[in-house]
């Protein structure tokens, strides 16, 4: 492998042989600023979960490709996004479920929550109709479902679902709402 890499890069140089190194060198910087200073950050964000919300401690995590295949079936493509992660929380009835994911942009979370909000909005796939609340600077759509309270929202480019049981949701939103879920 490392010699292909070396065949490849002294291809280049023949190819650029005209130019001298610094000039080559020069061309190369620029064109890394060019793909990646485009006004947009796009690098993957560690993802994190917090440790407990209210009461209940976080028991197990799903992420990576699991965590990206598990949300895949349950929504199907949801374009830009860079990474997911599924926390469970309280006991082991996996009632209490945080889902993120990571987008490329604030503007595929948006599409992505905007979307998510129109297919459930009427009530519908056993779900209540959504109601909207602004909770500080978040947008907040809540709905009930399978026994459960369920809040989603976007923040930043991240899209966050809490689904919670309705005894435990109100106070364990408090906290889910003002985490940091990424760096």
């Amino acid at each position: 492998m490392l010699v292909e890499k070396e065949l490849a890069l002294n291809a280049i140089l023949l190819k650029f042989g005209r130019l001298h190194m610094r000039n080559f060198i020069l061309l190369i910087a620029v064109f890394f600023c060019f793909v990646n200073c485009n006004g947009k950050d796009t690098s993957p964000v560690l993802l994190k979960l917090p440790g407990n919300v209210g009461s209940l401690r976080l028991i197990n995590t799903v992420q990576g490709t699991a965590a990206s295949k598990f949300m895949y079936r349950m929504h199907g493509k949801m374009t830009g996004t860079h990474a997911s992660i599924i926390g469970y929380y309280g006991n082991s009835d996996n009632k209490n479920v945080l889902y993120i994911s990571s987008f490329e942009s604030v503007e595929s979370a948006e599409k992505a929550l905007i979307k998510m909000a129109s297919k459930i909005k009427k009530g519908s796939a056993g779900f209540t109709p959504v109601t909207a609340e602004q909770i500080n600077e978040l947008l907040v759509y809540q709905t009930s479902g399978m026994g459960l309270k369920h809040f989603f929202y976007q923040s930043g480019r991240f899209l966050i679902w809490w689904q919670a049981e309705p005894d435990k949701s109100d106070k364990t939103f408090q906290d889910i709402h003002t985490f940091k879920f990424g760096e």
